[in-house]
């Protein structure tokens, strides 16, 4: 019988040399011939074990099944299953949209019908270098030299991140074990996907103050402003703030039935309690344009249409979950604990907030410490508000968003101010932090 060293050779090139790559080949007992097939490996160590990988799967009764199988039956298999699992309900429809659009992007740049035996950890690495040359969006203009060629092309989106790209490899992980349980594929996720690909989270931080709110407001049209004014008093996600209806908010708009679907703690009722929760909420209901009882428009690009505008009003990008987080950092600001507002945010502990969403800026923390111990300190700017009274006034500090002393920046402007009236709509905030 033939030894591996027999069954792997390097082609010659025209000049006499040796191409890198190894070429194997192997007996298929189903075709009944030899198989000759490139390895795409230079190591001939790397490639004698394809070779054998090879060799083996031929060796099974059920090769011959999965030959035939693409990347799409093994995408089509897994996204069955979790429309199964939602129907069930262990788990949310957002699961199934998640891998929907997560394993839209292999099919994508591998094709629909890349066969599945082919797959090699080499596809996956030109999948996530590919992926890392891309944008959230198209690029929205093109900047042109003399000669009419085009030298630049400005982004109105962000460039793909480490983190987005982790959960694709999520997804695939998912489809190919599940291929692999089916008899689809025969290979081994953990020699196809690359190892500890787990980026460090670095939760985002940006939340807005009342003076980005006002001239980002100012920059929508009503229905997406609402929207906004919406989600900062209430904390609804995307999707929530997507399907609201008007009888959502009870007659005596003193709470709002978010009706979320991602967890069992998403579907929540919100109390409205601070003074400027009631003003975003009345400026919501006012110039919302939703018909047929649906709060809002649909709007299945508000995250780009938010984005433009906050290159229009000079903000910061600020995402809807950026809105969710000035919910939970003005709350924090008014002295609620997190473990009174985890539950208005879907959460069913206070991780979530203690790590992403209620982290506060240092001379803010600072402030709250102040407080806590009882310390009178003249130079520390005074708390927002007090829990205990949410509607009285407070003196003003000298406090900006990232938690340094400057120029005169009450601390109204980390939560609602009075006169908060951006031009274009007339919204007016009355709050504590005044």
């Amino acid at each position: 019988m033939p030894s591996d060293d027999d069954r792997l050779f390097r082609r010659k090139r025209r000049d006499g040399s040796l191409h890198p790559v190894w070429i194997g080949w192997f007996f298929d007992p189903e075709l009944g011939k030899h198989v000759y097939r490139s390895t795409r490996v230079t190591s001939r160590r790397a490639a004698a074990r394809i070779r054998k990988q090879w060799e083996d799967e031929a060796a099974e009764p059920d090769h011959a099944a999965a030959r035939g199988k693409v990347l799409l039956d093994a995408v089509e298999l897994l996204l069955e299953k979790r429309q199964e699992e939602a129907k069930a309900g262990r788990k949310a429809d957002a699961t199934l949209d998640f891998y929907t659009e997560k394993t839209g992007h292999w099919l994508r740049i591998l094709g629909e019908q890349f066969p599945l035996a082919q797959l090699r950890s080499a596809d996956v690495d030109r999948y996530i270098t590919q992926r890392r040359g891309e944008w959230s969006v198209p690029p929205r203009a093109e900047v042109h030299d003399a000669e009419g060629k085009v030298v630049q092309a400005a982004h109105a989106g962000r460039a793909i991140g480490e983190h987005t790209i982790s959960k694709e490899l999520v997804a695939l992980r998912a489809a190919l074990k599940l291929a692999r349980r089916a008899g689809m594929w025969k290979g081994d996720p953990a020699q196809v996907l690359p190892v500890g690909f787990a980026p460090d989270y670095e939760p985002r931080e940006h939340f807005l103050t009342s003076g980005q709110l006002e001239v980002l407001v100012a920059q929508l049209l009503p229905d997406a402003a609402a929207r906004v004014a919406y989600t900062v008093a209430t904390s609804a996600e995307d999707s929530v703030a997507e399907g609201a209806l008007r009888t959502d908010v009870d007659e005596s708009k003193k709470f709002v039935h978010l009706r979320g679907t991602k967890t069992k703690t998403r579907d929540r009722v919100v109390p409205i309690v601070t003074q400027w929760q009631r003003d975003l909420l009345d400026f919501a209901l006012e110039n919302a344009g939703g018909k047929d009882g649906k709060l809002f428009c649909s709007r299945t690009k508000f995250q780009q249409t938010l984005g433009r505008a906050c290159q229009r009003a000079g903000v910061p990008h600020t995402t809807p979950n950026d809105m969710r987080r000035t919910y939970s950092t003005w709350l924090r600001a008014c002295g609620v604990p997190n473990e009174l507002i985890a539950p208005t945010m879907g959460h069913k502990d206070t991780r979530m907030l203690d790590r992403v969403y209620a982290r506060l800026p240092p001379a803010m923390l600072r402030a709250r410490l102040l407080q806590a111990l009882g310390i009178q300190d003249a130079k520390a700017p005074p708390a927002p508000c007090s829990a205990g009274a949410v509607d009285a006034s407070s003196q003003a500090g000298r406090i900006g968003q990232d938690g340094r002393e400057g120029e005169a920046v009450t601390l109204g402007n980390m939560a609602p101010r009075a006169g908060f009236e951006p031009a274009t709509h007339g919204l007016t905030v009355r709050c504590s932090a005044s």
